[in-house]
């Protein structure tokens, strides 16, 4: 991996990576989570989520500005101390390790449970984790630049499928909403902000990334609209199309619905394309967390260059993937009860503590 100067990108690129990077995690996981608790008001969630994840978005300006061109592990160092720091970046690595293991899993069981029926799913894992470590020895330049074209054809395509599935809208299906739906409107917010959050460990390249402090404001606050408002219309369409108590009881809602789409009575097809450019979407978020532990151990190290980190990192991530659960069920729970929890500690509780810290200690 050339790890030069060209290899710089910009706030966009990256943002454009995180957003990408959760659309796979946030079409499999917030419909049927929020549902089972919110019922018809969980298409509020994305919105309160929103809401709860400004101050977030204001204690990351607030670092990145003040530690420009520093990697987070540099800056948990300069701000909790050398023992502290390393102690807190050696965690986070290990929370990265365990999403990109969740996260191989999970594309597997998704081509198993769609496409590949009764194919190896260790096969088909190995076979994403080898394009990976091809593409990532390029360096983050050529992902940025590949993600641009996912990002569209992901934007299109999404697009396409919410006009198709509003043909079915129902209203009743998202109505009544009360003050008794506060509660669980609230409660199941967390699984749309514990995917907000990964936006962290984009900073763990920050010293890779070209600011414009002008604009950085402005593009971060629209990432989280524009997150919040494709997360809304998911929302909206699977639950005005199937009902809340399908949508909560279905593994993968958003392909049951695209597959049940249809056009003057007969099948749209979108189920195939849909699979293939969701792939992609699953290929940059496998690599946007294999990347980022390649880089935090780099940082940890001080080694001269992660390239050769790829091989132990894709290979541990294959070995722990296979291991990680025996089916789609323990995925789920897992997904229902620890990863909201880890999710949330490191990726909303850590940069509030690191903020409030630094703001103690009169750098901020």
């Amino acid at each position: 991996m050339n790890e030069t100067k060209e290899q710089k990108i910009t706030l966009l690129q990256a943002l454009l990576i995180y957003l990408i990077a959760v659309y796979s995690a946030s079409i499999r996981l917030i419909p049927s989570m929020t549902s089972s608790v919110a019922h018809q008001a969980a298409w509020l969630d994305p919105i309160c989520s929103l809401v709860i994840s400004l101050p977030l978005l204001y204690v990351l300006f607030k670092v990145v500005r003040k530690f420009e061109g520093q990697s987070l592990h540099d800056i948990f160092r300069k701000v909790f101390g050398k023992a502290a720091g390393l102690i807190i970046s050696v965690l986070f690595l290990i929370w990265l390790i365990i999403e990109l293991g969740l996260y191989l899993k999970y594309a597997g069981e998704n081509l198993v449970t769609t496409e590949y029926i009764g194919t190896d799913i260790n096969l088909l894992i190995f076979l994403i984790v080898l394009l990976v470590g091809i593409m990532l020895r390029w360096g983050i330049s050529v992902l940025a630049r590949m993600n641009k074209i996912i990002f569209i054809l992901t934007l299109l395509q999404f697009l396409i499928i919410l006009f198709f599935l509003f043909l079915h809208f129902r209203p009743d299906f998202i109505t009544p909403i009360s003050t008794l739906d506060i509660g669980p409107v609230l409660l199941s917010t967390v699984y749309p902000l514990a995917i907000f959050v990964l936006i962290t460990p984009v900073f763990i390249f920050n010293d890779q990334i070209q600011y414009d402090k002008k604009s950085f404001s402005k593009l971060t606050l629209t990432t989280a609209g524009f997150l919040s408002v494709v997360d809304t219309l998911l929302m909206l369409a699977l639950i005005g199309m199937l009902s809340y108590p399908i949508v909560a009881q279905l593994k993968l809602p958003f392909f049951s619905a695209v597959e049940n789409i249809s056009v003057f009575k007969s099948s749209a097809g979108l189920d195939s394309l849909f699979m293939a450019i969701w792939m992609l979407a699953e290929f940059v978020t496998i690599a946007f967390f294999t990347y980022c532990i390649s880089r935090l151990i780099k940082n940890i190290f001080k080694l001269k260059s992660q390239t050769p980190l790829l091989t132990a990192i894709l290979g541990f991530g294959l070995f722990f993937a296979i291991f990680f659960s025996s089916d789609m069920f323990q995925l789920i729970l897992f997904s229902n009860n620890i990863s909201p929890i880890l999710n949330l500690t490191f990726g909303l509780m850590l940069p509030f503590i690191l903020f409030l810290t630094a703001k103690i200690r009169k750098m901020i």
